[in-house]
């Protein structure tokens, strides 16, 4: 027993007795061998070979990244719609940010493996697959289509090894669509809700050219629609249309969508700088459009 690590040894001493009883040893062996079996349960398997204990906590590890005040592990938020790795987000049916429920997953491409159970019988392993979440706002259905990743890249990239396997979702239905106030106009509207679905199709290219189209349609309605964009946005911010920050992040879109709508393999676009740029896009929509309208509706409330 003098073998096993340090830890295991002083846990053992506080719960088994002295060292050298025959308790201290049958208790260190216990520690010693359960610890060794837990780690090596998930070691270079994928979720559906992984043992029930190893894959709960990997996804409570990965699930609860952020602390709060008091050092507590917090949920990740985001914007996206939601899938197995983010079990919060914006409903693609209600477009409300809210929590969902997992209901049920069934595979959808089979990967050529195959996973073998005690009981003699065998099922088919599988890279992609499609799951069911309830929105518990709406309490609608949500499908999401969601592929394996083993660590920051997909599963069917990396070669054959160990690594956290998560699912992440590539396709939603319905289509998220933008929920926007009906102060902005409707042909900006429109052009935003094509970025919104390209980004939710997996296509950040398309959805930051969308994005720079948007952003195009309001320096249009703003009286700024001749010249090039930088221009018009330039012009916005003389006119203290833009505070700096805005029309900073105005400069971003602008680049980036430029980036999206012409080839070059050193400057490619991720679906983080496309989801990125859609929530300044909606930001700058909020400051321009929906903040006066809601003030004027105020003011006339007002007696």
């Amino acid at each position: 027993m003098d073998d096993l690590p340090d830890p295991v040894k002083d846990i053992a001493e506080v719960v088994g007795g002295s060292t050298g009883s025959h308790r201290w040893e049958l208790i260190t062996a216990i520690f010693g061998w359960g610890a060794v079996f837990f780690l090596l349960a998930g070691r270079g398997k994928t979720n559906q070979e992984r043992s029930p204990i190893v894959t709960i906590w990997d996804r409570f590890k990965l699930g609860f990244t952020h602390k709060g005040n008091r050092g507590e592990p917090l949920p990740v938020t985001s914007d996206a719609p939601p899938d197995s790795e983010k079990s919060s987000g914006t409903c693609p049916r209600c477009g409300t940010h809210s929590s969902f429920e997992y209901l049920n997953s069934l595979p959808l491409t089979f990967d050529g493996g195959r996973l073998h159970h005690r009981d003699g019988t065998s099922t088919p392993t599988y890279s992609d697959r499609a799951t069911v979440m309830i929105c518990r706002h709406c309490h609608q259905g949500v499908l999401v289509l969601e592929e394996a990743w083993v660590g920051d890249n997909p599963a069917r990239e990396q070669p054959k090894g160990g690594g956290v396997i998560t699912w992440r979702g590539f396709h939603w239905w319905p289509n998220p669509g933008a929920v926007l106030h009906d102060a902005v106009p409707v042909h900006i509207r429109t052009a935003f809700n094509e970025a919104v679905q390209a980004v939710s199709a997996n296509c950040p290219r398309a959805g930051v050219v969308m994005a720079r189209r948007t952003l195009e349609a309001i320096t249009a309605d703003k009286g700024e629609d001749k010249g090039p964009l930088h221009q018009r946005l330039r012009a916005l911010a003389d006119k203290n249309l833009l505070v700096p920050t805005l029309a900073d992040w105005a400069k971003e879109v602008r680049i980036i969508g430029n980036a999206g709508a012409h080839y070059d393999p050193m400057d490619e676009v991720s679906i983080e700088d496309a989801r990125q740029l859609l929530g300044f896009m909606k930001d700058l929509m909020n400051y321009l459009y929906v903040m006066p309208a809601e003030l004027t509706q105020r003011r006339h409330r007002t007696p």
